[in-house]
């Protein structure tokens, strides 16, 4: 299976035991890809991949685009919202170095001001990010696709009363045309399980006002396609 570091770090595996109890025979590997979700599946049987608009109809959808600028309870307290840092240094952004929307994206699309922008810490990999947000190292935008679960949790909470929507949507994209039933089976257990995560995030973002950035969903693909590294998972 072929799909994101943050999404298999922050909510697949955390769910492997499930997952091996629902398909004992199954034998899972994850190819991760620390960036953007695009191009072929290659030796994948299944795979998450960012559609366009309108992609929403799709059988298969996953999850909608949804960037959400998060951090930890603590961090919110201490340092303030996004929007009105307690602090005159502003606030720790953490940067993902390949990403399909950017922090300066994201104050172009909400019309957020630079005032409370502070240090910046990169990270390449989505997963670590989220994590280093957990423990209240800044503030990171957040793919509900991966953050889905720590929002949940409550380990992390929204930094500002925006967040952007895309209208994009991840798609589970199978690699054959006649995929095997295992793949079909495990292709609706993620959608089913992933639904009744979703719904409670919808909870806790209600009280939020969406702001919607249409895009195409290869806007920014530029240059090669991020490495993809093997994990098995046995």
């Amino acid at each position: 299976m072929s799909l994101a570091s943050g999404f298999a770090a922050l909510w697949l595996l955390p769910r492997y035991a499930e997952f091996r109890k629902a398909f004992p025979c199954v034998n899972l590997r994850l190819q991760v890809m620390p960036g953007r979700l695009y191009g072929p599946l290659e030796d994948a049987d299944l795979g998450i991949r960012l559609h366009g608009p309108g992609s929403d109809r799709n059988p298969f959808c996953l999850c909608p685009e949804v960037i959400v600028p998060i951090c930890s309870p603590n961090y919110l307290s201490e340092f303030g919202s996004l929007d009105a840092p307690k602090s005159a240094e502003g606030h720790t952004y953490i940067h993902l170095d390949v990403t399909t929307h950017s922090w300066a994206d994201f104050h172009r699309t909400t019309g957020l001001t630079d005032t409370g922008v502070g240090k910046a810490v990169h990270h390449t990999d989505p997963g670590l990010s989220v994590q280093c947000s957990m423990l209240g190292q800044g503030i990171v935008l957040g793919w509900l696709l991966a953050i889905a679960a720590p929002l949940n949790e409550g380990k992390v909470i929204p930094a500002w009363d925006r967040y952007v929507e895309t209208g994009c949507h991840y798609i589970l994209e199978h690699r054959s045309s006649s995929p095997s039933e295992n793949t079909r089976k495990v292709a609706q257990w993620l959608i089913d399980e992933m639904k009744r995560e979703l719904d409670d995030a919808r909870r806790v973002l209600a009280s939020l006002p969406a702001v919607h950035k249409t895009r195409q969903a290869d806007e920014g693909r530029s240059g090669p396609h991020p490495p993809i590294s093997p994990i098995r998972a046995e």
